[in-house]
């Protein structure tokens, strides 16, 4: 991680001053966060961009497949009890425990892209300063 970060700022450095300047203060605020419940599941990236402003927060990007096993099968569960689309969980569940799963950062995507189920979001409070 270190070394792929070193070799982003220097050529970022070249192409465009005080990069580095900025990069050291974003990693050094404390406003980022990975939220997991929210309600913008099935919701364009836009209308969530929009919404985030309104509570204060800047929407940066998206985590998809942000879930576990374990919180899976309570889903799964679930729906088998109370019925419900369960093959597609089970599907996902397979893909989870053969690792075929993997978690998919996106920042700043399209404004249509549909948020989908399992995906948290990254936001950053605005300061009040």
């Amino acid at each position: 991680m270190s070394e792929e970060y070193n070799r982003f700022l220097l050529s970022k450095s070249i192409n465009e001053p005080g990069m580095s300047k900025v990069v050291r203060n974003l990693l050094r605020t404390q406003n980022f966060h990975i939220v997991t419940k929210h309600a913008f599941a099935g919701k364009s990236y836009n209308e969530a961009f929009e919404e985030s402003l309104q509570n204060g927060n800047i929407l940066l990007g998206i985590i998809k497949n942000y879930i576990t096993e374990a919180e899976l099968k309570k889903i799964v569960l679930k729906k088998l009890r109370f019925g419900g689309e369960t093959q597609k969980y089970k599907d996902l569940l397979n893909s989870i425990k053969k690792n075929e799963l993997e978690m998919d950062v996106v920042i700043n995507p399209n404004d249509n892209l549909e948020i989908p189920e399992f995906a948290a979001i990254i936001i950053m409070e605005r300061n009040n300063g």
